[in-house]
C-alpha cells in the first residue's frame, strides 16, 4: 500500500465531492443502506415537532379529557402499541449500526471500481457490528455522561435555592441566573464535543471497516488524524456546504408536505393528519437516504486519499517535449549505460571518370589528293 499522504500536501476537495456524488448516483442500490443510516431517524421520529394552536382553551380541555378516558378504557392496547414501538426502535437501531459499516465497505468497493452487492454489504455490516457499536459507545458515551453530570452540577443547586428561598425575587433571580449561565455552557460542551467526536467517529469507522483494525486502534488512529492533519477539518468544513443546501431544500419541502397535516389536525381530523405525517416521512426518507450515501462516499474517498490508498490523477495538459511528472509517481532512475552511438555512414567517393576515347588518325592535308588507302 502506498505511504500516507504528506502533511500539508494539496488535496482537491471539490473533486472528492464530485467523486462521492458519482458513486452515490451510479450505485443507487446503496440508498437502502443510506436509508437505515440517515433515513431511519426520520421514520422513527416522523417530524413530530409540528404543533398547532387550538381554537380555544375549553375545546382543548375537552379533547384532553376525552383522550384520557380513551386511554383508561384501552390500557392494554396502549401498552401493546408502546411495546411495538420499542421493538421497532430496537430493530431500527440494530439495522442502522450494521448499515453504517456496510455502507463504508460498499463505497470503498465502488471507489476501487467494483460493483458492490447489497447482500455482501449487509454481511460485512453485521460482521463489523460489534466494532462499529463499540466505536460509537467509546466516543459518545463519555460525552453523554459529561453532559448529565454538568446538568446536575449546574441546576440541582439552583433548584434547591429556588425551593428553599422565602423571597420570590431571590428565587426568580436564581432561576434567571442559572438559565443565562448554565444553559449556554451546557450547549457549548455538547456542541463542541459532538463536532470533534463526530469527526473522530467518521474516520475511526473507516479504519475499523476498511483496514480491519480493532475499535481501540481505530479510535487512536482517527484521533491522531484529526489533530495531526488539517485535511480532516477542511473536509468537515467543506461538507457543511452540501449539508446546508440539503437542509434548506428538505426544510421547505417538509413544510409544504406538513401543512395539510397541521390543518387536518387543527380541524379535528387527527387520524388523517397522522397519516399525512407518516406519508411525508416516507417521501422525505428517499432524499435523506441518497444524501447519506453521498456523504459516506465522499468521506470514504477522502479517507482513501488521506491514507494513500487512492491518488488523484488530474488531467494532463498537452506539452511539447518530455511529459510532466505525475504527483505520487516516482520516475525511473537514469540508466548508467550510455546509448550506443549511431552507425557511421561510409564516406561517399566521387564516381570514376569515363574511359578515354581512342586517338583518331590524322586526315589528309588540305589540297592533297587522298591515297589509295583512303579511297573507298
Amino acid at each position: 500500500m502506498a505511504g500516507r499522504q504528506r502533511r500539508g500536501a494539496a488535496m482537491d476537495y471539490f473533486d472528492i465531492l464530485k467523486r462521492g456524488l458519482k458513486i452515490a448516483w451510479e450505485h443507487k442500490r446503496l440508498w437502502v443502506l443510506g436509508f437505515f443510516v440517515g433515513g431511519a431517524a426520520g421514520v422513527s421520529n416522523p417530524y413530530g415537532q409540528a404543533t398547532f394552536t387550538p381554537g380555544d382553551e375549553q375545546s382543548s380541555a375537552a379533547q384532553v379529557e376525552s383522550f384520557a378516558r380513551w386511554v383508561e378504557a384501552n390500557t392494554g392496547l396502549v401498552v401493546l402499541f408502546a411495546a411495538l414501538l420499542v421493538f421497532v426502535g430496537l430493530v431500527m437501531f440494530v439495522l442502522s449500526i450494521a448499515a453504517q459499516g456496510g455502507l463504508v465497505w460498499a463505497t470503498n468497493e465502488a471507489a476501487d471500481g467494483r460493483r458492490p452487492r447489497l447482500g455482501e454489504a449487509w454481511a460485512v455490516g453485521f460482521r463489523r457490528w460489534g466494532r462499529t457499536f463499540m466505536i460509537g459507545l467509546c466516543l459518545f458515551g463519555p460525552l453523554l455522561v459529561a453532559a448529565v453530570v454538568l446538568f446536575v452540577a449546574l441546576f440541582v443547586p439552583v433548584f434547591s435555592v429556588i425551593t428553599q428561598a422565602s423571597d420570590a425575587e431571590v428565587a426568580a433571580g436564581a432561576g434567571v441566573g442559572s438559565i443565562l449561565c448554565g444553559i449556554p455552557l451546557l450547549l457549548l460542551v455538547v456542541i463542541v464535543g459532538s463536532v470533534v467526536l463526530g469527526l473522530v467517529f467518521i474516520l475511526a469507522l473507516r479504519y475499523g471497516v476498511i483496514e480491519d483494525r480493532g475499535f481501540g486502534q481505530s479510535i487512536s488512529a482517527a484521533w491522531k488524524d484529526v489533530w495531526g492533519k488539517r485535511g480532516a477539518w477542511a473536509m468537515w468544513a467543506l461538507m457543511l456546504l452540501p449539508g446546508i443546501v440539503y437542509g434548506a431544500v428538505v426544510g421547505v419541502v417538509s413544510l409544504l408536505l406538513l401543512a395539510p397535516a397541521a390543518f387536518a389536525i387543527y380541524t379535528g381530523q387527527v387520524i388523517t393528519g397522522i397519516g399525512v405525517v407518516m406519508l411525508a416521512a416516507l417521501v422525505m426518507a428517499v432524499p435523506q437516504a441518497a444524501y447519506a450515501t453521498f456523504s459516506a462516499a465522499s468521506w470514504t474517498t477522502f479517507f482513501r486519499r488521506m491514507t494513500g490508498r487512492e491518488q488523484a490523477q488530474p488531467p494532463m495538459p498537452a506539452t511539447v517535449g518530455y511529459p510532466q511528472p505525475v504527483a505520487g509517481v516516482t520516475p525511473p532512475p537514469p540508466s548508467a549505460e550510455l546509448p550506443p552511438p549511431p552507425p557511421v555512414a561510409a564516406p561517399s567517393a566521387p564516381p570514376p571518370p569515363p574511359p578515354p576515347a581512342p586517338p583518331s588518325e590524322p586526315g589528309p592535308a588540305l589540297g592533297e589528293a587522298p591515297t589509295d588507302g583512303d579511297q573507298p
